[in-house]
């Protein structure tokens, strides 16, 4: 009797540490890395972009002595929130992806 192979857990390793996408291109599931590593790096785009317009915001409205302002920086921090969140999910989903594709049977598997 064979022994059971257990399955390689450096996919889920690469899509933790590296960038998510790299564990579904160990897997040899290019469109699924792809999808995952664009979305990962659109969202984080958009996240560190309204990052920045927040610390600008925060900082020109401290460092702003010649205009008084009744109100505080118009900074977009809901939309950071957002961002954070829709980032992390992605993360998440990507591990949960090379996860659950790794306890899968290769015979069950769908051909790309």
């Amino acid at each position: 009797m064979k022994p059971l192979h257990r399955p390689s857990r450096a996919p889920i390793y690469l899509s933790a540490f590296v960038y998510p996408g790299a564990g579904q291109f160990m897997q040899r599931r290019r469109r699924a890395g792809l999808l995952f590593a664009l979305a990962f790096s659109a969202a984080f785009l958009a996240l560190v972009v309204t990052a920045g317009l927040v610390i600008v915001s925060y900082y020109s409205f401290a460092l702003d002595f010649h205009e008084a302002r009744a109100s505080g920086p118009s900074a977009p921090v809901p939309v950071l929130v957002i961002l954070f969140a829709v980032t992390l999910a992605i993360y998440i989903g990507n591990l949960i992806d090379v996860w659950s594709a790794m306890r899968t049977p290769k015979a069950h598997r769908p051909r790309r």
